[in-house]
């Protein structure tokens, strides 16, 4: 597993939404529903669905596109893979992460693990901040979730001043 593995994943990503936004953007906006219907796993997503249920989100999308496309092979190893798989068949609304059986593994089997899930958190960080980034060109996107799992931060408009009342600007005795 090595750092270009992973930057070509989140590029090819990356690369893949942001046509699909572009071909997508009438829809969206006749729609202003991010709802998307795509060849991978259970094939209905919402773009925009970031926090809660892994069911139709886009966590579950990225997972899908991972498995599908032969992503995951490229950064982990055959035991992670036949993991991946059993969620693919098992849990399709659900996302793959190293949860192995701490017990049971190796010490060289947990540090893989380790570096594994740095892996897959590394792609869904940057592939999910990427379309958020162009979701929020979009006036009816609602940002929400995507601040509060930390994807997009939260734009603080500089003109705006905080009013704090006297007893508080007093409170250590800067006069």
């Amino acid at each position: 597993m090595n750092k270009e593995n992973i930057q070509a994943v989140i590029k090819s990503l990356k690369h893949y939404f942001s046509e699909e936004i572009k071909t997508g953007r009438e829809v969206f906006l006749k729609e202003e529903s991010f709802k998307v219907r795509l060849n991978y796993g259970p094939g209905k997503f919402y773009l925009d669905r970031v926090e809660g249920s892994y069911e139709y989100s886009l966590q579950n999308l990225i997972h899908h596109m991972l498995w599908e496309d032969g992503h995951y092979v490229s950064f982990l190893n055959a035991r992670q893979l036949k993991e991946v798989e059993e969620i693919v068949n098992d849990e399709p609304n659900g996302i793959y992460a190293v949860a192995g059986d701490v017990d049971n593994l190796s010490n060289s089997e947990y540090e893989e693990d380790i570096v594994a899930q740095e892996s897959i958190d590394l792609i869904y960080f940057q592939v999910i901040q990427h379309i958020g980034s162009l979701l929020n060109e979009f006036d009816f996107f609602d940002a929400t979730d995507f601040i509060n799992m930390g994807y997009i931060e939260m734009e603080v408009d500089e003109d705006e001043n905080f009013d704090l009342d006297g007893e508080f600007e007093n409170l250590f005795g800067d006069d």
